[in-house]
């Protein structure tokens, strides 16, 4: 009888211990599961906010960003400054060396520039060739501008069989004080419109439109 009960007591342990094994198992798979899902998530949400061209941020992260940078210069009264920025001729360098090495200018483009910017700005691709970039806290834009279109200015760009000269025209705006009665929409606008004239007064420049 006692024989017994031990063979009952050792299968019984036997059996639960393997059953906890078991479930301790599918916890640990469901855990790693539910680790890659949002490690995919984040991946995918990375690559919906990021061009995959030149690894500036998508107009969508500019859709969140600003209006929260907008508030906050409200609330503080620091200045924000969105920087509008235009490769110069840009459809020469794509019919005289090809789309490719129209990419190549974009991605050296990005890449100086961020190595300019503070770890709060944002670069964001606006268009083809044109870019945003927000400048929160920034007390001169115009300075901020002119080191970034000197930087792209003064070193020729890569392109593989050679390198070329490129320049950028950049027009911006300054959102600095908290009567400041335009939005979101208008702040761009006048922004672009600054890039319009350095556009047309010659490229290469900054031109400010407050």
């Amino acid at each position: 009888m006692i024989n017994i009960l031990c063979i009952i007591g050792i299968f019984t342990a036997t059996f639960f211990g393997g059953l906890s094994l078991i479930l301790v198992s599918l916890l640990k798979n469901e855990k790693d599961r539910c680790k890659k899902l949002k490690r995919e998530n984040r991946e995918l949400e990375k690559l919906s906010i990021t061009d995959p061209l030149t690894g500036a941020f998508t107009r969508r992260l500019l859709e969140t960003i600003f209006p929260s940078e907008l508030s906050r210069a409200k609330r503080t009264g620091m200045p924000l400054v969105p920087l509008m920025v235009d490769i110069d001729r840009f459809k020469t360098i794509n019919d005289t060396y090809g789309h490719q090495a129209g990419d190549k200018v974009l991605r050296e483009l990005v890449k100086r520039i961020k190595s300019i910017l503070r770890e709060p700005d944002k670069i964001c691709r606006y268009g083809g060739e044109e870019f945003l970039i927000i400048l929160p806290d920034c007390l001169s834009g115009k300075i901020v501008a002119e080191r970034i279109r000197q930087k792209i200015e003064k070193e020729y760009f890569d392109i593989g069989k050679e390198k070329i000269p490129v320049t950028i025209s950049v027009g911006y705006t300054t959102f600095n004080t908290r009567e400041d009665k335009r939005n979101i929409e208008e702040i761009i606008e006048d922004a672009d419109n600054a890039l319009y004239k350095a556009k047309h007064t010659g490229r290469n420049k900054v031109v400010c439109l407050d």
